[in-house]
This record gives C-alpha cells, sequence and structure tokens, in this order.
C-alpha cells in the first residue's frame, strides 16, 4: 500500500501539533505523560506571584502556577497549581506564598496527612510569608531617608558654592586645563629631543658601559697587587728616613755635625766669603799675584787698588 503526499503530511501536522502541545505544557512545568492534579489556594494579595512561578514540597519542586485570577464579587485571587506527586497529602495543608533574595515568588506546600487526600479540583488553605509584603517598608524608609540626606547635601553644597566660590572654581579648573596642556606639550617637546639626540645618547651609554669595564679590569688588576709587600717597602723606606733623620739630629757625621755646630757654620761661612773676596780681588787686580817680567824689567811695585776687597 502505497501513503500518498496528503496521508504524509497530515501525519506530520499531527506530530507537529502533539509536539507543540507538549512542549507547551512542559514549559508551564506540566508533564502530559505523567498523573498530575490541579489544586486551588486563595488570597488577598500574591506578592508579585506570576504565572509559571514553581511550586515546592520541602524543598523539591512538584509543579508550577499555571494560573491567577480573580474571584467574582470578593476580589480575592484564587492561584490555579498543577502538581506532580504521590505524595498522597489532604486538603488540610496549607499552600505558603514566600520569595528568595533576588525577589523570584515561588508557592511552599505544607503537607498534612490527616483527613482526606487531596484530589484534582480541591482548594487548600493559604498563608503568605512573614513580612513578604512589608518586606519592603523599612528599605523604603531608609531609601527615603538617603533622598532627605542627599537633597541636604546638595542645599548644602548650593549654599558653600556661591557666586564667588563658583568662579573661583571655573578658573582652578581652567588653570588646571592649561597647566595639563603645558605638561603635555613639555613632553612633546621632550620626546622630540630624545628621538633627535638619541644616536649621542646611544654612545653616551656605550661610553660609560665601556668606563665600567676599564673601571672593573682596573679593580681587577688592584686585587692582584700584593698590597702587604707594597705596605712593607713603603714601611722601610720610611724607617731609612728615620734613620738619616736621627743621625742627622744626633750630631754625628759631617752632615749632622754641620745642621748641628753653629761654629763649624760660621767658619764655612766666614771661609766663603774670603775665597768669594780672593776670587774678585783676583780677577780685578791678576798683577798683585802674577808679576813676570820677560825682558828682564823690574816688577812693578804692587799698588793697592781703591776698589779692592780687604
Amino acid at each position: 500500500m502505497k501513503i500518498t503526499k496528503e496521508v504524509k503530511t497530515a501525519l506530520l501536522a499531527i506530530v507537529a501539533v502533539i509536539l507543540l502541545i507538549f512542549g507547551y505544557s512542559f514549559l508551564k512545568g506540566k508533564n502530559i505523560l505523567e498523573n498530575s492534579k490541579i489544586i486551588y489556594a486563595k488570597y488577598e494579595n500574591v506578592g508579585g506571584l506570576i504565572k509559571s512561578s514553581g511550586v515546592f514540597i520541602n524543598g523539591l519542586q512538584v509543579g508550577s502556577v499555571t494560573d491567577i485570577k480573580f474571584i467574582s464579587g470578593s476580589g480575592e485571587l484564587l492561584i490555579k497549581m498543577n502538581i506532580d506527586t504521590d505524595l498522597g497529602f489532604s486538603n488540610k495543608s496549607i499552600a505558603e506564598i514566600g520569595g528568595d533574595l533576588i525577589g523570584a515568588k515561588y508557592v511552599t506546600i505544607y503537607p498534612e496527612f490527616e483527613g482526606k487526600v487531596i484530589e484534582t479540583g480541591d482548594t487548600i488553605s493559604s498563608q503568605i510569608e512573614q513580612g513578604l509584603i512589608d518586606q519592603f517598608t523599612p528599605t523604603q524608609r531608609k531609601l527615603d531617608r538617603v533622598l532627605v540626606d542627599a537633597d541636604t547635601l546638595v542645599k548644602s553644597v548650593n549654599n558653600i558654592l556661591d557666586e564667588d566660590t563658583q568662579a573661583n572654581l571655573r578658573e582652578t579648573i581652567a588653570s588646571t586645563n592649561q597647566i595639563m596642556k603645558d605638561f603635555t606639550l613639555t613632553m612633546r617637546k621632550i620626546n622630540r629631543i630624545m628621538d633627535d639626540n638619541s644616536g649621542k645618547l646611544k654612545t653616551t651609554v656605550a661610553n660609560f658601559e665601556q668606563s665600567s669595564e676599564d673601571l672593573t679590569a682596573i679593580t681587577a688588576n688592584l686585587k692582584e697587587v700584593d698590597i702587604k709587600a707594597l705596605i712593607s717597602n713603603i714601611e722601610g723606606t720610611l724607617a731609612d728616613f728615620k734613620e738619616i733623620s736621627g743621625k742627622l739630629n744626633s750630631e754625628k757625621g759631617t752632615m749632622g755635625k754641620l745642621m748641628n755646630d753653629p761654629e763649624l757654620y760660621n767658619n764655612l761661612d766666614i771661609a766663603t766669603k774670603q775665597m768669594a773676596a780672593l776670587l774678585q780681588d783676583l780677577k780685578l787686580n791678576p798683577t798683585r799675584y802674577i808679576n813676570v817680567s820677560v825682558f828682564g824689567k823690574k816688577n812693578k811695585p804692587y799698588i793697592q787698588p781703591n776698589d779692592s776687597l780687604k
């Protein structure tokens, strides 16, 4: 038997509709493949509860809120819950609306097992978590206080910032802007100078590195010098100088006597003067000391010159 295209299209359409219904129910928290119960609860205020909010028993999600509507003539709200559980709690159980730290609302069922087991269509007792409706009151009060303080602060700032102060503040801001512009211009000049002299800077750094290497080499050579021997030689030289100085001061030897005997010094001084006088007289009056006659003439008598030293 050959299946026509029309039959295939019809089958695909049926499957698509079934999948659509199943997916829609699954997104709403209802599994059509499992046995479920529809129960209700009445509230004067649901505190922000919405459709598809979770329904929990002992922290386990067993269903979801499928509908919320007003009850005609009373103003109360009726929530419809679809739950999947075989726990078998009674219609004396309580459904409480609560909320988490981020503001999401949910329903928590506190099960009771005395009495008639709950069936589809039953309505159970309800309550709202303590402080859920009024939980924003302290926060609102704090917010009001903060707003009042902020308003007071703004008024105080306005009182402080009179026209003169505002003018001074504007001048200060303008001066700061000018300083920042000047600083930016200065940095640009410095960068330009650095770029223009980059070669010289590299040469300077290279010279400094070479000087450091030379200094390191000199330091290494100094380490190789026998400092103890050098100091020993210096000490020996100083000892010799000390010995010579001691001999000169002890009036021993010619130099010692010459330095410490005033009479010897005076005699040498007199002899030096007489020798100088003699040489001067010899230079001025040579005939006084040399009187030779080649042809047998008589020597001329000595006549003392006027400029002769005595």
